[in-house]
C-alpha cells in the first residue's frame, strides 16, 4: 500500500460491539474479527474519500501526547492488517 492510496471500507461487512471490542463479519470469507475501538475508527474513515495519509494524520491529532512516528505506524501497521483480512479495498474508480 502506498500512502497516497485510498481505501473503502466494504460495506457488507458487520460490526457489532461486544465486550469493548467491535466484532465484525465478513460476508465472503465469513469469518469474524475482532477490533479494538482505535482499528474501529480507522476502518471508518476508509469512506473512499480520504488518503492513508489523511487517516494517519487524522488519529494522530487524536493523540496529540503519544510519539507521532510511533501513532504512524500504528496506523500503517492497522491498515495493512484490516487489508489483508479484506475489511477494507483499494478504491477504484468503480469503488468511489
Amino acid at each position: 500500500m502506498d500512502r497516497g492510496d485510498i481505501l473503502v471500507f466494504d460495506s457488507r461487512i458487520r460490526f457489532a460491539k461486544e465486550s469493548g471490542n467491535f466484532v465484525t463479519f465478513h460476508p465472503d470469507t465469513r469469518v469474524m474479527h475482532s477490533l479494538n475501538e482505535t482499528a474501529y475508527r480507522i476502518v471508518l474513515m476508509c469512506d473512499g474519500t480520504k488518503t492513508i495519509v489523511d487517516i494517519i494524520a487524522t488519529v494522530t491529532n487524536l493523540f496529540p501526547e503519544t510519539d507521532k512516528d510511533l501513532v504512524q505506524a500504528d496506523v500503517q501497521k492497522c491498515l495493512q492488517d484490516v487489508f489483508k483480512r479484506k475489511l477494507v479495498k483499494m478504491r477504484t474508480d468503480q469503488t468511489k
